[in-house]
């Protein structure tokens, strides 16, 4: 979309091909905008499983947004897919989904905020390095359902929230903020819950305040925006 012009630029992108389900999460740029990192899960053959036995996988698209460019200006014709513009795949596992991403302030670093597909499967993040698109560091585990994962503005700290999933167990809504530069957690998980017992149910979306002190979180379920310091 030309954002001065209010108009769509060229066709649109198609996301879809014949083996790739329902999800996907809103991409995120690299600071330079040369890239732009998308989520999504495929389906593919059980190894050793009967024609038609199909199992989950998740993957992280690295796109070169000069490619998608030339698409929408009209330097190059025919109908864009995502496949022109992929210049990496990063293979996230079997059953697992990356449901939010961020990218760090320098572009080195990619955060996945991943979700377990089965139930009872952990929910983790995970860090990359962009360059070798090798995992930097372990899994850093967080509560159920997540849901976004927001960067300070300094870069230094990530938060990740976390819906919860209704269980006796996990009830709640959870905060884990999490040492970006070292890739580890920061403290144990903060359960989001009123002082009236009216809990957070669904946070679907966060941002950071300008100075690291405050975190905003919209609340879909009770359509409502909730300060956290």
């Amino acid at each position: 979309v030309d954002t001065e012009a209010f108009r769509v630029i060229g066709t649109p992108l198609s996301l879809q091909t014949e083996n790739i389900g329902p999800h996907q999460y809103k991409p995120v740029f690299s600071p330079n905008g040369s890239r732009l990192y998308s989520s999504m899960v495929v389906q593919i053959q059980k190894p050793g499983g009967s024609p038609g036995d199909m199992q989950r996988e998740g993957h992280i698209q690295d796109l070169d947004t000069a490619v998608l460019e030339s698409f929408f200006s009209g330097q190059r014709s025919g109908m864009p897919t995502f496949v022109d513009a992929v210049v990496a795949d990063i293979k996230i596992g079997i059953n697992q989904e990356a449901v939010a991403l961020a990218v760090s302030l320098d572009g080195t670093r990619l955060f996945a905020a991943i979700a377990g597909l089965n139930s009872g499967d952990p929910n983790v993040v995970r860090i990359y390095n962009i360059a070798s698109r090798a995992q930097f560091g372990i899994d850093i585990p967080v509560g159920p359902v997540p849901a976004s994962i927001s960067l300070s503005a300094d870069g230094k700290r990530a938060v990740v929230f976390c819906a919860g999933d209704g269980s006796i167990a996990n009830p709640n809504a959870s905060l884990t903020v999490l040492d970006a530069e070292r890739g580890t957690a920061d403290g144990a998980p903060i359960d989001l819950f009123y002082a009236s017992n009216m809990k957070i149910i669904f946070p679907s979306a966060a941002v950071v305040s300008p100075d690291g002190t405050r975190v905003y979180i919209a609340d879909e379920t009770y359509q409502k925006t909730n300060l956290l310091a």
